[in-house]
């Protein structure tokens, strides 16, 4: 897969054998496009969650109100967070579709063709996926800045909290965790930033409106 700005096709060879080219491809159950918008991947993500809800919502008549959230909880909401932040850039179309999804999932939970998306979203005290994407990032940063994140990571972004943040490009600059992981650090109110425990920490997220 070539990835980048290429003026003429490319081939390569190995030996006498040539190597065919291919426009995505899955690594560890990401899957990564040649431009990184990581549309495959969350039309992958979307197919799975409807799967699961289209099987659930046979039976949802015969599962308690505590059954259905624990089952949302326990094969749902694992699809959206798997690798997040990797994923968290791709386009503005695909992330409306993970929403779209995720209500109807949510109102699989509460039986509820109705109330707000937000409104469910408060009962089961979670927060937009998108949200909860920025959440994640933000743990990340905590816990470099705190020394229990690989140094690999911790290299990447750390520098960038205590400076100002520069980038390359911005069509793709503005588009990293490197870049958008301290800005969304240096957004948050200094007695959050302060607390010292990464449960308290995640705890006051919760009552923060983070600009995403």
């Amino acid at each position: 897969m070539v990835m980048g700005r290429r003026e003429e096709d490319l081939q390569f060879r190995c030996e006498n054998t040539v190597i065919p080219n291919t426009t995505e491809v899955e690594m560890l159950g990401v899957i990564l496009d040649e431009k990184l918008k990581f549309d495959q991947h969350v039309a992958k993500v979307c197919r799975k969650v409807t799967q699961n809800i289209a099987v659930l919502r046979r039976i949802r008549n015969m599962l308690p109100f505590e059954l259905r959230k624990a089952i949302y909880n326990s094969f749902i909401i694992p699809h959206y967070n798997y690798c997040a932040e990797t994923w968290h850039f791709c386009s503005k179309s695909s992330l409306n579709k993970l929403e779209k999804v995720n209500e109807r999932a949510i109102r699989f939970v509460f039986k509820d063709k109705n109330t707000p998306y937000c409104d469910l979203l408060k009962q089961l005290g979670r927060a937009t996926l998108a949200e909860e994407r920025a959440h994640e990032i933000l743990g990340t940063i905590f816990r470099i800045l705190h020394g229990s994140c690989p140094v690999s990571i911790r290299d990447l972004i750390q520098r960038r909290i205590y400076q100002r943040r520069k980038v390359n490009t911005t069509k793709y600059g503005l588009k990293s965790c490197r870049y958008y992981g301290p800005k969304l650090w240096n957004s948050l109110p200094d007695s959050v930033k302060s607390l010292t425990t990464y449960a308290a920490f995640r705890k006051a997220l919760v009552n923060i409106e983070l600009e995403l």
